[in-house]
């Protein structure tokens, strides 16, 4: 879902994956994904109930990179690193960006959620 937020809700046209799998329940323990979206643009995501991951996301285009750090799901926060120059050599400081989630009552099963 993060990933079609990002490229505007399109959808992949196409996906490439790997899984690892050791339990006896045949569920997968890791997985990671190389996906194609319209407009040669790609995106890729892991996650893993092997071991721990950052759970957060990164953005990376022409003009810069977005960072979200976790949870990414359920941010309260982002930051966006400009760039410019050849290659892409000349990087800005990072401008972070906060806001507060609302004021929601109940049990939760994720962080922010």
């Amino acid at each position: 879902q993060f990933l079609q937020w990002a490229f505007d809700g399109d959808a992949p046209e196409s996906v490439e994956g790997v899984s690892y799998s050791l339990a006896e329940s045949g569920l997968d323990q890791h997985v990671g994904a190389l996906l194609r979206f319209p407009g040669d643009r790609i995106g890729t995501f892991e996650c893993s109930l092997r071991h721990p991951t950052p759970r957060g996301a990164t953005i990376c285009g022409s003009k810069g990179v977005l960072k979200v750090p976790f949870p990414f799901w359920c941010p309260t926060s982002f930051s966006v690193q400009t760039m410019t120059g050849l290659g892409s050599q000349d990087w800005s400081s990072p401008q972070t960006y906060s806001f507060d989630l609302p004021a929601v009552e109940g049990p939760f099963n994720f962080v922010n959620s």
